[in-house]
């Protein structure tokens, strides 16, 4: 009997230890689905941990947001971290910029070698700011990246080099040679022209009687000295002019009258009837008459078919005028008071010829 009550006893005990341990020790899955797991959601809600391959927290940005946009620029903006977390499209993040050498862009780069002003030239090159490459170096002379085109000697792009008279060019049309001289009166590249105290290029001087290279008279024994036959003049008839006023007559002309002629500053002094008047187109003479103190007019010859006129007046030119003061065998330019081109058959009034022009 009391066998059966100890058994029982020991079976009511037996039964009661089996029921608590079936309750207390469940198995229980981690968050990653693994029973008795050690995975765990983190600050995010992201499972993390274990054999997640998660690592806590590695989706809050800088500023310890959950999946916030905030970076480290690594501009050291605060100069007290090292690094700077920033926001997208924000002020620091607008003001940390690299250049193409991971430079931080310097504020300003008007000299481009400096640090922090690096860029990429026209070929892609980085270049300037500590990049030791020039911009735009490997472009040739064509501006082709990499091309092979050069400047020859002349700084012509693939010219031909120094093929011309002047080297890399010709002579220029007002210059006569390569060194920039230009022909003198007397023909000569770079020459000095007519010596002072000459009167030509062969080194004649004026004679007494105004003639470059005269000899103070005339070959015609008819003629006083430094006067000479007209060309018109015959055997039965002979004229004689001032040595410079010497030319042919032609039958195109124009007539030129004076109302007063003076060599004098004074305006009032006039020439006296001894003294001529000529009229000149360039260096030729087209025209001369002695002086009528009364009134004095001559004929400007135009350009003829005969005889050597080809200086002669043609319609438009201007005349200049000498006067031969014969007391002292001196030729004067003297000046219109008004200017007339010259007309064939025309006729023109002058109020005055004197020295001031």
């Amino acid at each position: 009997m009391i066998n059966k009550i100890n058994i029982t006893i020991l079976l009511l005990l037996l039964l009661s230890c089996d029921n608590g341990s079936s309750t207390n020790n469940i198995p229980q899955e981690d968050c990653s689905g693994v029973l008795d797991g050690e995975a765990f959601l983190d600050d995010c809600g992201v499972c993390s941990g274990s054999n997640t391959g998660h690592v806590e927290n590695s989706d809050q940005d800088c500023q310890g947001v959950c999946f916030g946009e905030a970076y480290i620029t690594g501009c050291n903006l605060d100069a007290i971290e090292g690094f700077d977390c920033v926001l997208p499209e924000s002020a620091e993040a607008i003001a940390c910029v690299f250049d193409c050498t991971g430079e931080i862009i310097h504020e300003d780069c008007t000299d481009s070698l400096i640090s922090g002003c690096a860029d990429y030239d026209d070929c892609g090159i980085c270049s300037g700011g500590t990049s030791n490459h020039i911009a735009n170096s490997d472009v040739d002379c064509f501006s082709v990246c990499f091309g092979d085109a050069l400047y020859d000697s002349c700084e012509i792009c693939n010219g031909p080099g120094p093929i011309y008279e002047c080297g890399c060019t010709l002579i220029p049309m007002e210059d006569c040679d390569c060194n920039a001289n230009q022909d003198d009166e007397c023909g000569i590249c770079g020459g000095d022209g007519i010596v002072e105290g000459t009167c030509d290029c062969d080194g004649n001087i004026i004679d007494n009687c105004g003639v470059c290279g005269g000899n103070n008279q005339d070959d015609s024994p008819s003629c006083p000295v430094c006067f000479t036959e007209t060309l018109q003049s015959t055997i039965s008839e002979i004229d004689c002019v001032p040595n410079l006023f010497n030319h042919i007559v032609t039958t195109a002309s124009c007539g030129y009258f004076f109302a007063s002629v003076s060599i004098e500053n004074n305006s009032e002094v006039e020439i006296d009837s001894n003294d001529w008047v000529g009229a000149f187109n360039g260096d030729t003479c087209v025209g001369a008459q002695q002086w009528d103190t009364s009134a004095c007019g001559t004929e400007l010859c135009g350009i003829s078919v005969y005889g050597a006129t080809t200086n002669y007046m043609s319609f438009g030119d201007y005349p200049s005028f000498k006067v031969y003061d014969t007391s002292a065998g001196v030729y004067i330019d003297v000046f219109p008071f008004e200017e007339h081109a010259w007309s064939q058959f025309g006729t023109h009034f002058i109020s005055s010829l004197n020295i001031n022009n």
